[in-house]
């Protein structure tokens, strides 16, 4: 293991921010953006039989670690440190990383991030691949109950500024780096200000970070306050000339730009990642139903809700679509209602997509009217999000694919 990701070659699209990062590291050779897998759903007996499925695996494991939690990993026995971190013997044997978000501010709690120290060396020995430095959530949205009795948003507290942030992702990395041989990855949140996030980013400049794991923290990847800062963070490394040597881990990612249960297909956000950039694309923050059915539930209603639940990624058109509507045997949609294979048989249609992009980019080395063509792209939002990926504006395209003659099954 090295502890710099040495990229051998970087294919950028004039048009967009995607692009193509050959590096190695591990048993990871990467040629495309690689969708990683989702560790809290996998499991031994579903997974190694589709092994062969995916070019490069690589474990993810999101962690939301709040002061509390640090505290009884610091005093608890080593069999409640492996469940912490997710440990599993099997898993092992493959690429795996944690990605952790601190939902507090470390400098409320511990006088210096040195006391942090037994924490980290034991996050070191958990996240095989890389280590990340910790996110540190910016803003916490505090929830009240409305008029109508349904949770409402009260306001935004701002929990770290941003030279706390910057002085504590020096010291962590510090820690990390001490008699290392991991890559490491700097945190960019998107919930600072545009200000906040270009001084960030010119920290990172200054410092010669070239490992970058962005966290959307349950936001997708259209909104539209942090693609700009995004587009400005990319704007500033390419500046710099660094944009070739710095390699983009984006994560925690909400799956649907927008999510209704009445509809039979929901506009998906994750695939976009890998057209703004991301040379990983991370998994999905998960979502709470935000309608959840009123009891009793009735069968119809119950039968219903499975249905909306049990949405499949459709690389033909770029929504998540009711598995009645796609062209799989009576076995894999009965698969399809246990959340474990589901969250597998997505990865796999994703990272089966993020491949095609890539294909069809190095054909001509432009795929605009490929992406333009997917039916979300060009219907969502009367067919905005072609001004958003790509830099220019143009007309909508109508889509001419088929929803089941692109469609990968296992």
């Amino acid at each position: 293991m090295t502890k710099i990701i040495d990229v051998k070659e970087a294919i950028n699209d004039k048009k967009s921010d995607f692009n193509i990062k050959r590096f190695h590291i591990g048993t990871i050779h990467s040629e495309y953006p690689i969708k990683t897998i989702d560790a809290r759903y996998a499991n031994k007996t579903l997974f190694v039989p589709e092994a062969k499925n995916f070019e490069n695996v690589l474990f993810e494991m999101p962690k939301r670690i709040d002061e509390d939690a640090i505290k009884k990993v610091l005093k608890e026995k080593d069999s409640y440190v492996k469940s912490f971190f997710g440990y599993s013997e099997w898993m092992r044997d493959f690429e795996n990383i944690i990605a952790p978000t601190f939902t507090f501010n470390p400098y409320t709690v511990y006088k210096k991030i040195e006391d942090l120290s037994g924490f980290f060396k034991y996050y070191y020995s958990f996240s095989k691949t890389f280590s990340f430095v910790p996110n540190v959530n910016a803003i916490k949205t505090v929830y009240g109950i409305g008029k109508t009795g349904k949770r409402k948003k009260v306001e935004d507290l701002k929990i770290i500024k941003i030279e706390d942030y910057i002085k504590f992702v020096s010291e962590a990395y510090h820690i990390l780096d001490e008699k290392n041989n991991k890559p490491i990855f700097v945190p960019l949140s998107l919930n600072f200000s545009m200000n906040d996030t270009e001084s960030l980013v010119k920290e990172y400049i200054s410092k010669g970070y070239s490992h970058i794991w962005i966290d959307f923290e349950g936001a997708n990847t259209t909104d539209i306050t942090k693609i700009p800062k995004l587009k400005q963070f990319y704007s500033l490394l390419r500046r710099s000339e660094l944009f070739d040597d710095t390699i983009f881990y984006t994560t925690n990612i909400k799956r649907e730009i927008t999510t209704n249960s009445k509809k039979e297909e929901n506009p998906s956000s994750d695939i976009l990642a890998s057209l703004e950039g991301g040379n990983f694309v991370g998994v999905n923050q998960a979502q709470a139903n935000p309608n959840p059915p009123s009891l009793p539930i009735v069968w119809d209603a119950l039968q219903d809700l499975w249905d909306h639940n049990a949405r499949v990624f459709n690389p033909g058109t770029y929504y998540y679509t009711r598995r009645n509507l796609i062209n799989i045997d009576s076995q894999t949609s009965e698969n399809l209602a246990d959340k474990n294979y589901r969250m597998l048989f997505n990865a796999k249609q994703l990272d089966y997509e993020v491949h095609n992009q890539t294909n069809q980019f190095l054909k001509d080395f432009d795929f605009e009217e490929y992406i333009c063509n997917k039916k979300m792209i060009s219907s969502y939002s009367d067919g905005k999000l072609r001004g958003k990926i790509f830099y220019k504006k143009y007309e909508s395209t109508q889509s001419t694919l088929d929803i089941i003659d692109d469609f990968k099954m296992f």
